[in-house]
């Protein structure tokens, strides 16, 4: 940008030759700027997918988790549960800050690449109407509650949930990829 400034400052006192040459690296100045934003963008978003599949494949160990403690009781239940619990307050924690990640990226990308800044939200958007957190939340107590098909079912439902959301954030993911080829025909 400074070379561009400075090739600017040198053409007003010269020929329109510098003038267009001055031009050319304002322009060349700002793709540079657009195409590291984009690539920035392009990396938040990969990165929030996998975020999202490490979300899932902590919700499968939990999951997992659930169906052994059908067969546990007394002292080794009450450890099984506590770790549990540690485990489901940890993955609640991480799946709000990744629907705040994903607000944050979708709207700082709206602009560079609309369409994978759309999906992100669609993620987002899904966290938050599916109560995800606080499903995760609440399934805490359903574990306790010792009807192992009902937590097992719920378990289910987390983890179809955790998945549609990794979904969407790999398909935002491969949108950045086309919007970049796209923006780099123009």
């Amino acid at each position: 940008m400074q070379q561009a400034a400075d090739a600017m400052k040198r053409a007003s006192n010269g020929s329109a030759a510098q003038g267009s040459a001055a031009l050319e690296q304002l322009q060349k100045a700002a793709n540079d700027l657009s195409n590291a934003k984009s690539s920035s963008q392009t990396e938040a978003i990969k990165k929030l997918a996998q975020q999202a599949d490490d979300l899932k494949e902590r919700q499968k160990e939990i999951k997992d988790g659930v169906q052994q403690l059908a067969g546990t009781d007394g002292a080794k239940r009450s450890d099984k549960l506590a770790q549990l619990g540690q485990q489901k307050d940890a993955l609640a924690k991480d799946v709000q800050k990744l629907e705040s990640d994903a607000d944050r990226v979708a709207r700082e990308g709206r602009r560079e690449q609309p369409a994978a800044a759309g999906k992100v939200s669609d993620a987002a958007s899904a966290m938050r109407d599916q109560r995800l957190k606080d499903m995760i939340d609440f399934s805490k107590g359903v574990i306790r509650s010792g009807a192992p098909e009902y937590a097992n079912q719920f378990e289910d439902k987390i983890s179809e949930n955790i998945s549609e959301v990794a979904g969407k954030l790999r398909e935002a993911a491969t949108a950045t990829g086309r919007e970049s080829t796209s923006r780099q025909r123009e």
